[in-house]
């Protein structure tokens, strides 16, 4: 357990950077030496030629092991972030899936308390009270709507967060999302940062309102975040996707949505906006899995 402590503090700091410059310095003293041998004093022993040999396989060997330990710490950066984002999504599954159950563990005591009801012929207090049960499972059941969990969970995670802050948050969708290319757990992180954005923007607006579009086309799935709020103002919608660029001054923003819209292009989907003094919209267009 110490050992795997060690090995994550070593990639997490700034270990493999302090080693890579070590050999990097290293390899230009060699390299001024081999200058010096060749060029100055023109003849060499055999020991020396044999040391200069050495000292040269042993700086490829220290390179070749700086690159590949470079690339495990990027990997392992890579999947911790995969990690929390799953350990996320696995939270907002568990917290979807309780309510869920709650619904279900309800549902025979409305079925009594409406036939109850029935049976003494008051009928539109059973009609009162059936809609008020339809609108309480409809809050769970109108975003379970995709072939994925996970994207449930973020949706319906959001759509509570909404609920607590007086939005009105609505998913209307034609896709299950049953084909799609792109790595879920970005999808969510991705979905989530421009939920949050939205739910920002409306914050202090009078008609807060929320709506996600997901939709297919023949070749991508197309997934819209639309807000009410006022828009962005034009003075910022070129440094909209700078990396570092934010109107919070929490610590941390200004990396989800340049991160977002390079993660989409790599995988030659697009990340678009528009926006109005009447809202705006951003739009995800990722390309379906080919056969």
């Amino acid at each position: 357990m110490d050992k795997e402590k060690k090995v994550k503090q070593f990639f997490s700091s700034n270990g493999v950077l302090f080693y890579t410059i070590l050999v990097f310095a290293f390899g230009v003293a060699l390299l001024g030496g081999i200058f010096y041998v060749l060029f100055i004093r023109k003849q060499i022993s055999l020991e020396l030629q044999i040391t200069l040999i050495g000292a040269v396989v042993i700086e490829i060997i220290a390179l070749s092991l700086c690159f590949a330990l470079t690339r495990i710490k990027t990997v392992m950066r890579s999947l911790e972030k995969k990690n929390q984002l799953i350990l996320t999504s696995n939270i907002q599954t568990n917290e979807l899936n309780d309510k869920m159950r709650a619904q279900r563990h309800d549902f025979l005591n409305h079925l009594q308390v409406i036939h109850g009801l029935l049976e003494l012929d008051q009928h539109d207090d059973a009609k009162d009270y059936m809609k008020k049960t339809y609108e309480g499972i409809q809050s769970v059941t109108n975003v379970l709507k995709t072939s994925s969990p996970a994207v449930n969970a973020i949706l319906q995670v959001k759509k509570n967060t909404c609920h607590i802050k007086g939005i009105n948050f609505k998913v209307l969708t034609t896709s299950t999302l049953s084909n799609l290319s792109f790595d879920v757990w970005d999808l969510c992180a991705i979905l989530g940062n421009i939920i949050d954005n939205a739910i920002n923007a409306v914050d202090q607006s009078e008609n807060k309102k929320i709506i996600v579009f997901i939709r297919e086309d023949l070749q991508n799935h197309i997934i819209k975040v639309k807000d009410s709020g006022k828009g962005i103002p034009p003075t910022i919608i070129d440094k909209v996707f700078l990396m570092g660029f934010s109107t919070k001054r929490d610590d941390g923003h200004g990396i989800g949505l340049p991160t977002s819209k390079q993660t989409i292009e790599n995988a030659n989907g697009s990340l678009l906006f528009e926006t109005s003094a009447k809202g705006t919209i951003f739009t995800i267009r990722l390309p379906k899995m080919t056969v």
